[in-house]
């Protein structure tokens, strides 16, 4: 049975399907958007060892909250490029400037 998450997440992920199919540049952006969710997530996780490092439980719980959420964001973006990636080639052959 689907969570309520499950559903927001669906409709999210539909949602931006449909803003991409009108505008296919916006492929490239969620690249970047990854590139940028990763690197969040290395920050907060960087930042949750450091503060159990130095025995700060109240900044561990915030910095690792925190750091769930950017996984959660890490995942939603991955599963939108990935389906570029499918897409695309499905699409056709893969474009020299690929190999």
């Amino acid at each position: 049975m689907p969570t309520d998450k499950s559903v927001l997440v669906l409709a999210e992920t539909q949602g931006i399907e449909r803003v991409v199919q009108r505008d296919p540049r916006l492929q490239h952006d969620f690249h970047a958007l990854l590139t940028a969710e990763l690197a969040d997530t290395a920050g907060w996780d960087l930042l949750v060892r450091v503060a159990e490092e130095f025995g700060d439980r109240e900044a561990r719980r915030e910095f690792k909250q925190r750091h769930r959420e950017e996984l959660e964001h890490v995942l939603f973006v991955r599963k939108v490029v990935e389906r570029f990636v499918k897409r695309e080639l499905q699409d056709g052959p893969m474009p020299v400037t690929y190999l």
